[in-house]
């Protein structure tokens, strides 16, 4: 089914408090450039000398303030880009204070328009072809008239 998720360009802020993997919550600084509207999918990074060792792709579906009510691990990632070989995983983790928080496209999101232009492709062709059974049907109405 399609999601619609809402997105923005550039909005990045940080977490004001560390987050434990079982919080349904995080807590931004720069609050006032995030929708209000929802969902939209939020990535949270950490780094450790410019390397982000711990990442994850949250849904965001409410937001108070500058609390941002969040579903966790919605969508597999690379989560430590120190790993050799890099791997993908779909995990709740914690987050340090001050860890990345921002709005970018993802898979899942590309994935999903791609699916519903697909489904749509399919209904307007069957439109399309009921259109033609439904004119090939008044022609022919047309003409059972003009032979009474």
């Amino acid at each position: 089914m399609f999601e619609c998720y809402n997105t923005e360009n550039n909005v990045v802020s940080y977490l004001t408090a560390a987050v434990s993997s079982l919080s349904s919550v995080i807590i931004v600084n720069d609050w006032s450039i995030f929708p209000t509207t929802f969902p939209y999918l939020l990535t949270v990074e950490q780094k450790e000398n410019d390397v982000t060792v711990v990442r994850e792709i949250m849904k965001a579906t409410a937001k108070s303030g500058n609390t941002i009510t969040v579903v966790r691990a919605v969508e597999s990632c690379i989560s430590d880009e120190s790993q050799s070989p890099k791997t993908f995983e779909q995990v709740a983790h914690n987050f340090k204070e001050k860890s990345i928080v921002s709005i970018s496209m993802t898979a899942w999101t590309l994935k999903d328009v791609q699916d519903e232009i697909n489904a749509q492709s399919g209904r307007i062709a069957t439109a399309e072809n009921e259109i033609v059974d439904l004119n090939d049907f008044i022609v022919q109405l047309e003409n059972d008239i003009a032979d009474l």
